[in-house]
């Protein structure tokens, strides 16, 4: 995966008495070196004073058809088959998040049912008079009757606020996409990144080993071991954390999906796909219209001019009706068959529903605020993911571009004059360092990228990512 040429085979094979053969330890390789008179000038190239003869035996230089290439684009083995597709369908399935969405809506739904049903009217029975036969018996129907549209004005609220809630299942839907694609990305770039801290470390593994066998053959010093190896220490810790945080975001992605036990290996991507070319303005606007919190707070808008109608039409009472038949016994000196009526109705003489008006008012204009409140936020947050995403495009297409082959080409032109004994090793490891560092910063900004484009496109609330 890593193009990159690492000198690690040197001869070693030499008769025991040659004093021209450095003899390192068991597991290190063996440096044949060249005695210089005195007066041959000295270089220090990477902390270690050497001259300019003193050179490991490399084999030949790489044919052009295999010249060194920059870390390819992030794309993995196609034989691994866990790809973001598949786990955001897992996500949308299984994330408890959207099920606790899913069912407010629901409930939010059969609320507004319910408040668009008309009261049950109440039947019953009595007996006003129990006197033999002056006794009466009646059966009657109480309903109430709503006026003003109330009744109405209530359904039409309950609708709005489950149209919130079915609003508010959106956001938690894109809210869940946009956490999975952005640790699906740290993860890609995460496998990336331990790939080229692993080529970090043989590097300087053999920094080490070579400044080893040349302390031993007279040719360094005892501090400039020390440097290669804090060197070594310093790429094999960077490693292991790299390891760590790999093994960590793989279960923050797990955890993203809902399945918090679900085995991740390697994900498989394209790091170098591209990605839309965002127009600040263009994007601010389209966040503002289509972002499903913007659209909830203008329906709370409606919803709040709708109570604060229904608070205004409170007072006006409704109309209670009674209606019934009654028996009255033979014997008295009425009819038998009698009929029963009430009309009866509460007078707003003290209580005319003043406060819950005011408060209503009040609701309707801090809907007003909150959406003014909401679409600043929106604008904020859309400019400083969007300002996030274009610096790490800009940084990625120059790294790509320029920096990145310059680096290959610095690597190629080092093995070049190293093989020809104009450089020592060394210098040549310096070159290949300088690549995996500039690797490991493109890999930064890679991450950058996708995490802000996915941000992006979870404010624009798109189906489809990349």
């Amino acid at each position: 995966m890593l193009a990159m040429v690492l000198c690690a085979d040197l001869r070693a094979q030499a008769p025991k008495q040659d004093p021209t053969l450095v003899h390192g330890d068991d597991n290190s390789p063996q440096l044949r070196v060249t005695r210089l008179p005195p007066t041959f000038p000295q270089r220090r190239f990477e902390g270690v004073q050497v001259s300019a003869a003193v050179q490991p035996t490399i084999e030949p230089a790489p044919s052009a058809d295999r010249a060194p290439e920059p870390i390819p684009s992030g794309q993995e083995d196609s034989t691994q088959t866990t790809t973001l597709d598949e786990l955001a369908q897992v996500a949308l399935s299984t994330n408890p998040a959207i099920r606790e969405a899913e069912t407010r809506a629901m409930a939010a739904r059969g609320l507004a049912i319910q408040a668009r049903l008309y009261p049950n009217p109440t039947m019953g029975t009595a007996s006003p008079q129990l006197a033999g036969n002056q006794s009466q018996y009646n059966a009657y129907m109480i309903q109430d009757l709503v006026t003003k549209g109330k009744i109405g004005l209530d359904s039409a609220a309950a609708e709005r606020a489950a149209r919130e809630a079915e609003l508010a299942l959106v956001r938690a839907r894109f809210e869940v996409l946009t956490t999975v694609r952005q640790r699906f990305y740290t993860v890609l770039v995460s496998q990336q990144r331990v790939d080229v801290l692993g080529a970090m470390v043989i590097i300087a593994r053999k920094s080490a080993d070579i400044g080893r066998q040349l302390l031993k053959a007279g040719f360094g010093s005892r501090g400039d071991l020390l440097l290669l190896q804090i060197e070594l220490s310093r790429a094999e810790t960077e490693l292991n954390n790299a390891i760590t945080l790999l093994a960590t975001s793989k279960r923050q992605l797990a955890a993203a999906t809902g399945l918090i036990d679900t085995p991740i290996d390697r994900l498989r991507g394209d790091l170098k796909q591209p990605l839309p070319n965002y127009e600040l303005i263009a994007v601010q606007q389209g966040v503002i219209q289509r972002n499903a919190l913007a659209r909830s707070a203008e329906i709370e808008i409606a919803r709040s001019q709708i109570v604060l109608r229904r608070a205004e039409v409170e007072p006006f009472p409704n109309i209670n009706f009674m209606g019934g038949y009654q028996n009255q016994q033979p014997g008295a000196f009425a009819p038998q068959a009698q009929a029963l009526y009430q009309v009866q109705m509460v007078v707003p003489l003290f209580n005319r529903n003043q406060g819950n008006i005011r408060a209503a008012q009040a609701g309707v204009g801090t809907a007003v605020a909150q959406l003014n409140r909401i679409r600043v936020e929106l604008a904020n947050t859309t400019a400083a993911a969007l300002g996030r995403y274009l610096t790490a495009q800009q940084s990625v297409e120059r790294y790509e571009k320029e920096i990145l082959p310059n680096a290959v080409e610095v690597q190629g032109i080092m093995y070049e004059l190293y093989a020809r004994g104009q450089f020592d090793f060394l210098r040549y490891l310096a070159a290949q360092r300088a690549l995996v560092d500039a690797n490991l910063l493109y890999l930064n900004y890679q991450e950058a990228r996708w995490t802000a484009a996915a941000e992006v496109a979870g404010l624009l609330q798109s189906e489809r990512f990349p």
